[in-house]
């Protein structure tokens, strides 16, 4: 499985064209806001779209039903990789009972199935190693069904050249993970950025829970120097931090970053700068995501863990029954 998940992670900028290729000519009319409803990594990319799309009316739900706000102007993302989840399924039948222009956007399963029946229009993802590994073919789909609702405009265009971006500078930041992945080995990952890219510090939070199936926290500046900095007063436990610099980042936040740096340098904890590549949000956002997946994937091999399987999550379904 560590060789399988690694062709995932080398392959990922291709995710994006296919993406756009599986939301093919999918369309809705007069949509006013955006809901995506789904949990765990079917979600993470709608996290990262708020980032991507700041002026677009959107909204996540992570959790059983919809929110009474939804109605016939909403477009509802029901997203479930597996297309099993239960929270997720759940949303189906409500969305489509307030009159929501509904899509659902699955790898097939209970989702596809019922989707099927109902006439929902259905964006199949291709399939991939765990749901945390779809990230680009679920943001991809999102942004093609919106540009072709005419909610956006030229986003196509710029996925592609991200996905030819991306395929250069990946073997980089392959590297740049695997150093910092070794680094991290039996130590507890803490990740914080500016509050603009808040998805990308949670994103690679989750990839370390998952892949390395460690405990990780994330926060963001300046609100956590208010309180959770002093929670490391008297450390108990091999935190490292990994702070996510963008050369654009407020001057006051930058200094912030590097006071903080002093500060747990101080106490014996380890600070590892990690500053985003590119020119565009784009650019920014996924090739540190990429930085936080391989660091990840290589923290799990240094620690004698396979990265894909998620044993305890699907434990957990199982009680759940």
């Amino acid at each position: 499985m560590p060789d399988e998940m690694r062709a995932e992670l080398v392959s990922f900028p291709c995710q994006f064209a296919k993406g756009l290729e599986k939301a093919g000519k999918i369309r809705v009319q007069k949509a006013k806001r955006v809901l995506f409803s789904g949990v765990g990594g079917s979600t993470l990319p709608a996290d990262l779209l708020s980032i991507y799309l700041p002026n677009l009316n959107t909204a996540v739900h992570k959790d059983y039903g919809v929110p009474a706000w939804v109605d016939s102007s909403t477009l509802v993302f029901i997203s479930s990789y597996s297309g099993n989840t239960e929270e997720t399924l759940s949303s189906l039948a409500p969305a489509l009972k307030k009159g929501a222009k509904t899509i659902a956007v699955t790898n097939g399963g209970k989702l596809a199935e019922r989707a099927e029946k109902q006439g929902v229009p259905i964006v199949l993802v291709p399939h991939a190693v765990q749901p945390r590994c779809a990230t680009g073919y679920f943001f991809s789909s999102f942004v093609g069904v919106l540009e072709n609702s005419g909610m956006v405009k030229g986003k196509k265009c710029e996925l592609l050249r991200l996905g030819a971006w991306l395929a250069e500078k990946n073997p980089g930041l392959e590297k740049a993970g695997k150093t910092l992945g070794k680094k991290l080995a039996h130590r507890i990952p803490v990740i914080y950025s500016s509050t603009a890219w808040w998805p990308v510090a949670r994103t690679c939070k989750i990839k370390f829970n998952e892949n390395a199936k460690t405990p990780a926290f994330w926060n963001v500046f300046p609100e956590l120097n208010h309180n959770e900095m002093v929670g490391f007063t008297n450390p108990r436990a091999p935190f490292s931090f990994i702070f996510l610099e963008d050369p654009a980042d407020n001057p006051r936040v930058k200094k912030r970053m590097a006071i903080m740096k002093g500060l747990m340098e101080k106490k014996g904890l380890p600070v590892h700068l990690v500053k985003m590549q590119g020119k565009t949000v784009l650019e920014k956002m996924f090739s540190t995501t990429l930085v936080g997946d391989w660091a990840s994937y290589y923290m799990a091999l240094e620690t004698g863990v396979d990265p894909a399987p998620v044993e305890m999550v699907e434990e957990f379904k199982k009680k759940m029954g």
